[in-house]
C-alpha cells in the first residue's frame, strides 16, 4: 500500500524510502466481520506507504497496522488509495495515513 499525500504541482510531503518489515493489516470487509493478515512494507513515507498484501482491499478502505517495536505494540489507522499492482501471491495497494 503506498500510503503519500501529494502537495501542489505533483510534489510529495515527504520522501519515499525503500523498507521491507512484516506488519499486521486488519479492517472489517464488506459483510462486517474482522479481518487480520501479515503485510509486507516495500515502501514508507512520512505520510503513507506500500504494501504487499494477499487479499485485495478496495480503494477508500481503512485499515490499521500493527508492529512490535521492542515489548510494545505500535499501531497506526490508514486508507487504502488504490491497488497499484498485482502478482500470483499478492496485491500491491497505496494508501494514506489517516
Amino acid at each position: 500500500m503506498l500510503y503519500e499525500t501529494m502537495r501542489g504541482e505533483g510534489l510529495r510531503q515527504s520522501d519515499r524510502v525503500s523498507f521491507r518489515m512484516p506488519v499486521e493489516v486488519s479492517w472489517t470487509t464488506s459483510e462486517g466481520t474482522a479481518a487480520k493478515h501479515i503485510a509486507e512494507t516495500l515502501l514508507v513515507s512520512r505520510n503513507g506507504g506500500v504494501l504487499r498484501l494477499e487479499d485485495k482491499l478496495a480503494a477508500g478502505q481503512e485499515i490499521t497496522l500493527r508492529r512490535m517495536e521492542g515489548d510494545q505494540v505500535k499501531s497506526t489507522r490508514a486508507r487504502v488509495m488504490a491497488e497499484i499492482d498485482q502478482e500470483p501471491d499478492g496485491f500491491f495497494v497505496r494508501g494514506s495515513n489517516l
